[in-house]
């Protein structure tokens, strides 16, 4: 657990020069929270397996480094006597991938708001289509009977009702302009 050899480019990319962390324990570069992990994957290759995984390792600055590791079994005269690992920095795909479950919670949100949205308009819209439908039904009485006081008041109850969703689309439109 103890870094012997310090690739240039890995200590850069937490920060330090290799000078710093020559002689330094593995654990003090890992986030705390990824130290059991750390300690099952170290457990694994003294068993003489290779193996990769994730993990967080620290920048010397503070912040979080996103790491892929491949560590393999490092051996002499046939005993395990350590390991080589090579680590990627997925910090940058880590996020975008955060920013990707951002986007796609926001767009769930969004089309929640939408549907509900629809629902609302849409039930607006037919109340005046019902009133219009049922008032049609009358005139059509009323003319058949000759009663053209009610015709008079039917047609204005219709108009009403169509300047009512003339009103709503506007409403509608100048909305989706908004955004």
């Amino acid at each position: 657990g103890i870094y012997e050899y310090i690739n240039p480019a890995y200590a850069a990319m937490l920060g330090y020069s290799p000078d710093e962390m020559i002689g330094e324990l593995l654990d003090n570069f890992v986030d705390p929270d990824d130290l059991e992990k750390l300690n099952e994957e170290t457990r694994h290759r003294y068993h003489g397996e290779a193996t990769t995984y994730e993990i967080r390792l620290l920048h010397k600055d503070g912040h979080v480094v996103h790491a892929l590791i491949t560590g393999v079994p490092r051996y002499a005269n046939g005993k395990i006597i350590g390991a080589i690992a090579a680590v990627t920095d997925l910090t940058e795909r880590k996020r975008i991938e955060i920013e990707r479950e951002n986007l796609l919670t926001e767009m769930e949100k969004k089309n929640a708001e939408l549907e509900r949205f629809t629902y609302t308009v849409s039930h607006d819209l037919k109340s005046p289509l019902v009133t219009i439908a049922g008032f049609l039904g009358f005139l059509e009485a009323d003319i058949e009977q000759g009663n053209y006081v009610r015709v008079s008041r039917t047609v204005t109850r219709i108009h009403e009702a169509a300047k009512k969703m003339q009103r709503l689309l506007e409403e509608l439109l100048e909305l989706s302009r908004i955004g």
